[in-house]
């Protein structure tokens, strides 16, 4: 079976790239020598800079500029940029002064500075333009992404989509796609105007058609064949994006026997029934809704220590696909496999990348969720960071993918610091904080007089946030002893364990202020059917086993789009537990929305 790769930022990367290749500005009119290195191009073109006369001296740093932000190195080119005298500069070379600016504040992940740079570009209409008109339209689209703002960046692809020529049009529309489809549904709604036959518009029906019909694979395909009638000359119906071509395909091979193989007994029992339930009252809904459903066998995999042999047994009673396992041993087992018979959707992940073939991984993966912190402090500008996490494998674990994907984004991590026992966090925090360190200094002062010295720590001030792996109950003292250590207004990140599940205002009132990822079934689902359904049927254990039942729902809707995922780079779908994408290594990664405490209630951010 195929897998495609889907890591959302740096496909996007990519694709500006592959499109902006073809549209860059020339600052100057020297030709540079065949087969010179970036080097030789850089002191060439430092030495005709310093020889010259204005204007020619800054044409030659403008291009050495360019240069610099091609090899990545934007610190140097801001340098560069800063020391230009602009005044001097000719209209074309002032525009393109603007686009290097915009470039090395969007690799800053400084978005709405490189829209400003921009805004002060002159209008352009003449034909010999257009190469310029779709790279600002590129920074644009760049710049709105990276500010969560998919339908302004869509808008300006699609202001352009006929511009771009073959071989990047493909590309160029799987992108203005890929981008619609990180706007919610109410989002693309409220930009829909019935009477506008413009492209963006029919754009705009297309992805809400997608996003309404996600869990109703059969309503979907009748709803886009509608809008091909209604929108035959549209680049899109011409060329569907690459998830709907397969539509007709995941329909007629979609699975019809379906085996879960969950603990339903023993130490994961309450876990495996949460999970099953899910699933179940997502197949009642799916039936409520005329969709059509798989046959249903449950295997409790607690009844025995032999798990393969009850996955052959799935296999021989004519199932062809299975859910489960859960337990990380049994995942850990098939994946030592080269080979599955039938795909197989475990419900926990395996620690190293596998490469048994029909084998995917879908779970509440708390790594997933430190490296979206990790994007989201990078996306606002934020570059200097602090940790503080358990001394446990698990605390470990979680700082390490934060600090990898930090790493990544360019952000520096300055200090990483373990509390162990409950209540021991105070001196963690003075040693993130540097005040043990202030404390030494003014015993060392004290020691060298008699007279008694009044002293107040000092904490550190490098820091642009603090990134806090912890449970409910530790997080709720950490927040007010970051406080009384005089970091009270540090921007403090967290993953969704911070927060048990359950409304607890008197409680939850200490981590006011702390921004941290969360499952969308804990903020937007309260109008869903199938989780009313829950809350009803099984109230005692709704809250704090919410993300269980919402990895069960995830499991229904996830079976019959395996295949879409796999196969289309930009597939996903807006599930209970985040929205959901196959990497290559056949494991299902989430993107979850983002949450604060306000006033002790949990509260939906929408501007990370």
């Amino acid at each position: 079976m195929l897998r495609s790769i889907r890591y959302p930022i740096l496909l996007l990367l990519a694709l500006y790239q592959l499109l902006l290749a073809g549209c860059t500005v020339a600052p100057v009119k020297d030709p540079t020598p065949q087969r010179e290195t970036p080097e030789q191009s850089l002191s060439r073109l430092y030495q005709l800079a310093q020889n010259s006369r204005s204007p020619d001296t800054e044409g030659y740093l403008l291009e050495a500029a360019t240069v610099l932000i091609s090899l990545k190195r934007n610190g140097e080119a801001e340098t560069i940029l800063s020391s230009i005298a602009t005044e001097k500069l000719p209209e074309q070379l002032k525009t393109t002064h603007r686009i290097a600016r915009s470039q090395v504040a969007l690799s800053f992940y400084k978005a709405q500075e490189a829209l400003d740079i921009l805004a002060g570009i002159r209008a352009l209409t003449s034909p010999k333009d257009i190469d310029l008109i779709q790279q600002l339209a590129l920074l644009r689209a760049q710049s709105y992404r990276i500010l969560n703002r998919p339908i302004a960046s869509a808008q300006q692809l699609v202001s352009i989509e006929q511009l771009i020529q073959e071989p990047n049009s493909t590309a160029h529309q799987e992108l203005i796609w890929d981008t619609l489809m990180q706007g919610t549904a109410s989002q693309l709604s409220a930009a829909i105007s019935n009477q506008d036959k413009s492209s963006f518009n029919g754009w705009l029906q297309l992805a809400l058609l997608s996003k309404d019909n996600q869990n109703n694979l059969d309503k979907e395909l009748v709803a886009l064949n509608q809008w091909r009638k209604a929108w035959p000359n549209h680049a899109a119906s011409r060329q569907l994006p690459e998830e709907l071509q397969l539509l007709s395909t995941i329909i007629s091979e979609r699975p019809k026997h379906i085996t879960l193989l969950l603990p339903l007994n023993g130490k994961n029992g309450s876990v495996g029934r949460a999970i099953r339930d899910g699933f179940l009252a997502a197949y009642y809904d799916a039936l409520e809704q005329q969709s059509q459903t798989p046959k249903i066998d449950i295997i409790d995999t607690s009844t025995t220590i032999n798990f393969l042999e009850l996955y052959n047994q799935a296999s021989m009673q004519g199932s062809e696909l299975i859910i489960g396992p859960l337990q990380k041993e049994n995942v850990r087992l098939l994946a030592s496999l080269p080979e599955l018979k039938l795909p197989t959707l475990a419900l926990n992940y395996h620690e190293t990348a596998a490469t048994t073939t029909n084998l995917f991984q879908f779970g509440l993966s708390a790594e997933d969720e430190a490296k979206q912190v990790a994007r989201a402090a990078r996306r606002k500008g934020f570059h200097r960071s602090l940790v503080l996490t358990p001394n446990s494998d698990w605390g470990k674990r979680i700082a390490r993918a934060f600090a990898t994907e930090w790493s990544e984004v360019d952000g520096k991590l300055l200090e990483t610091q373990y509390f162990g026992e409950e209540n021991d966090y105070s001196s963690a925090i003075k040693g993130l904080l540097n005040l043990d360190e202030s404390e030494r200094r003014a015993q060392r002062v004290q020691s060298l007089t008699t007279q008694k010295l009044e002293f107040t720590p000092q904490r550190r001030g490098d820091m642009d946030f603090i990134f806090v792996v912890a449970a409910p109950k530790q997080a709720r003292q950490i927040k007010p002893t970051l406080a009384f250590h005089f970091a009270g207004k540090i921007p403090v990140y967290a993953t969704s364990h911070i927060f048990s599940g359950t409304s607890s205002p008197l409680l939850d009132r200490d981590l006011e202020g702390i921004t941290f990822c969360e499952i969308p079934w804990m903020l937007d689902y309260d109008n869903s059917p199938i989780k009313q359904r829950i809350g009803t049927t099984w109230p005692a254990t709704a809250g704090h086993l919410g993300r269980l039942y919402a990895l069960g729902v995830d499991s229904f809707h996830l079976f019959p789009r395996i295949k879409q995922l796999a196969m289309s780079p930009n597939g996903a779908l807006d599930g209970a537990t985040g929205k959901l994408t196959l990497d290559q290594q056949g494991r299902i990664v989430r993107q979850l929305s983002w949450a604060e405490i306000r006033d002790g209630q949990i509260r939906a951010q929408h501007h990370q």
